[in-house]
């Protein structure tokens, strides 16, 4: 509770966010505008939203975002095109499907909520403008950043789930993937150690869960 009130302490507004995340993009990718492809230095280029800014849900989400020009970003509506093939060549095909589908879902963040995700972003902006980092490095490091910003919206999630529909109980569905390979009968007194990337999620969801389930006050199972 002390360390919530001293973070609460520091105000991060939506500027504030905005700014660290729009460093952190076009910090970490290729100097050059995603449409046009002009090469140009990072603090001449743009923050491009795949998804408009308006959906909170996206706004921040390391997967909506690519470097652009003014010109493009501002006055050429079709670079959205171009950012969405740019966006499924990094991420991955299923990228801006994804993105379309989560900026539906509400996503209400406090102060405290954006101070999380300031940090996540400004330490990884960090690394990379201390480190020698190779463009394969930077994306690596971006990945982790987004992990931890995934950690952190499912977090928001739980709040959102009790505060909005009065959620008093949640079951959630896991795995015998989170103990690992393991053969014959597996209970719950087993050492997990997941192997998979399904059973690292699973333990990861299990987890965040189990530590929030006091703060937000709600049963699990």
């Amino acid at each position: 509770k002390e360390i919530k009130r001293k973070i609460e302490k520091e105000t991060i507004n939506q500027t504030k966010l905005d700014q660290i995340t729009s460093w952190l993009v076009r910090g970490a990718h290729i100097n050059k505008c995603h449409a046009c492809e002009i090469t140009l230095d990072p603090k001449g280029l743009q923050c491009a939203h795949f998804v408009g800014r308006t959906k909170t849900a996206t706004r921040y989400h390391l997967t909506n975002l690519l470097p652009a020009c003014p010109k493009c970003n501002l006055y050429t509506p079709h670079h959205v095109w171009n950012l969405g093939k740019s966006l499924n060549k990094i991420w991955g095909e299923d990228t801006t499907e994804e993105m379309l589908q989560l900026s539906n879902k509400v996503l209400k963040l406090s102060n405290y909520d954006r101070k999380l995700i300031y940090d996540v972003y400004r330490t990884c902006l960090t690394d990379i403008e201390q480190s020698n980092y190779t463009q394969v490095e930077k994306y690596q490091r971006l990945r982790q950043a987004l992990k931890d910003y995934n950690k952190i919206k499912s977090i928001i999630y739980i709040y959102i789930l009790k505060d909005y529909n009065k959620v008093k109980n949640i079951i959630f569905s896991s795995t015998c993937a989170t103990y690992g390979n393991l053969n014959g009968k597996i209970n719950e007194t087993f050492f997990q150690n997941p192997e998979s990337i399904y059973g690292k999620t699973k333990y990861l969801a299990e987890n965040i869960i189990i530590n929030y389930s006091r703060l937000a006050k709600f049963n699990f199972a």
